[in-house]
């Protein structure tokens, strides 16, 4: 049995919640060195909405990225439909040898308007 994978986490977000106005450019999304993690694993991370949503992105480990954390960039647009509710984030690992995905558990983080750029009525 494998040990667990360490939770994802978004950069910018602060108490569980992400504000779009503060990452125009997108959000960063962090995936932890895991146990085992070796060149050619795929890491898949998934971005889901509560409308059911699905954003994802894969990317392998590259040799020199072994025991680094893979980082992601999720798009501003992918953000802004999202705003006032809360996303599911995890990841799976495809391991490079013959082995089961592994999973993450979800970490739940609130899209939301901290400070709105513009008065509303």
């Amino acid at each position: 049995m494998s040990d667990p994978l360490a939770l994802p986490f978004v950069d910018e977000a602060e108490d569980g919640e992400l504000d779009p106005n503060q990452v125009p450019l997108g959000a960063t999304v962090r995936v932890p060195a895991y146990a085992g993690m070796a060149a050619g694993d795929v890491v898949t991370v998934r971005w889901e909405g509560s409308d059911g949503a699905v954003f994802e992105e894969s990317a392998p480990v590259p040799g020199k990225g072994v025991g680094h954390p893979v980082v992601f960039r999720i798009p501003a647009c992918e953000l802004l439909p999202h705003i006032g509710s809360v996303i599911r984030l995890s990841y799976d690992v495809d391991g490079a040898a013959p082995a089961p995905r592994r999973s993450s558990d979800v970490v739940a983080v609130r899209v939301d308007l901290r400070e709105r750029l513009f008065p509303t009525a």
